[in-house]
């Protein structure tokens, strides 16, 4: 082994040789492994469901309309995604009694609900002319 002048140690035994060795591999390890991570990361994030609840109270405030209009999104099954079997179905007798006693203004507001919080961008008159069985419609006086 010859004496190097620029570091005054022996030439191939450097402090950290094996360091050195490792180094491009182990960064090439460490991006994937970040990369991996933040994506798993971000899925994470993004699987949390919203809080429902913030959401509706920004939306209206009554707790009694946020209830009512996430009965009926169940009983519709228009909260629920398309493979979820709840969506298949609807309770259309129980969305009748559920909206019978609402008023116009509290029927806007269910409505304002439904299609901005619990259904995810559907329209509650929409949903009640598809889903909802003819006789039943034509007794609601708030559509």
């Amino acid at each position: 082994m010859a004496w190097n002048t620029r570091r005054k140690t022996l030439s191939g035994a450097t402090a950290f040789g094996w360091v050195s060795r490792f180094q491009k591999p182990l960064g090439y390890l460490l991006a994937i492994l970040a990369v991996v991570g933040g994506f798993f990361w971000w899925k994470h994030k993004k699987s949390q469901p919203v809080d429902m609840e913030k959401e509706a109270n920004k939306v209206v405030p009554n707790k009694n309309l946020q209830k009512i209009a996430r009965e009926i999104a169940h009983h519709l099954g228009t909260a629920y995604s398309l493979f979820d079997p709840r969506h298949w179905t609807e309770n259309d007798d129980e969305v009748f009694k559920i909206l019978e006693p609402l008023t116009q203004s509290d029927f806007d507001q269910v409505a304002k609900l439904y299609a901005q919080v619990y259904s995810k961008g559907s329209d509650l008159r929409a949903d009640l002319l598809k889903l909802l069985d003819s006789k039943l419609q034509e007794q609601l006086t708030v559509l």
